[in-house]
């Protein structure tokens, strides 16, 4: 299976052939993108630890559901995929919300953002 990993503004930092054994740095916490050998679309944030020298059976995503106008979110949704039906793991390094990233369920990078601040928002916060 192909292993890609992406900078927060999309460009490639490591493309590599994975075989399990061989993922010494693997993406815990990173937003990743799962293919599959029936072409389905995985994303969330790797949630496997993997020791050295011990391959998994499946991978464990976490999904959340949000409420990204309110900022908030439910209980998270775990997605679990099996090794062997994945074709393709893409993960963008640094995209987990402890370090920064916004918690959000599409696979994009930064360049990607737009953010529309109200300017009543922004007013009223400085009046306080």
């Amino acid at each position: 299976m192909k292993f890609i990993q992406y900078s927060l503004a999309g460009r490639i930092i490591e493309e590599a052939e994975f075989s399990g054994a061989s993922f010494d740095a693997y993406p815990i916490g990173q937003k990743v993108r799962i293919t599959t050998c029936d072409e389905k679309i995985y994303v969330g944030f790797w949630g496997t630890f993997m020791e050295k020298n011990q391959v998994p059976q499946e991978i464990t995503l976490t999904h959340y559901e949000l409420d990204e106008k309110n900022f908030g979110s439910t209980s998270p949704d775990k997605i679990i995929v099996p090794l062997k039906k994945i074709t393709k793991i893409e993960a963008i390094l640094y995209s987990n919300p402890r370090w920064g990233g916004p918690l959000i369920n599409d696979f994009c990078f930064s360049s990607d953002f737009k953010f529309n601040l109200d300017p009543d928002l922004l007013k009223n916060w400085l009046k306080k």
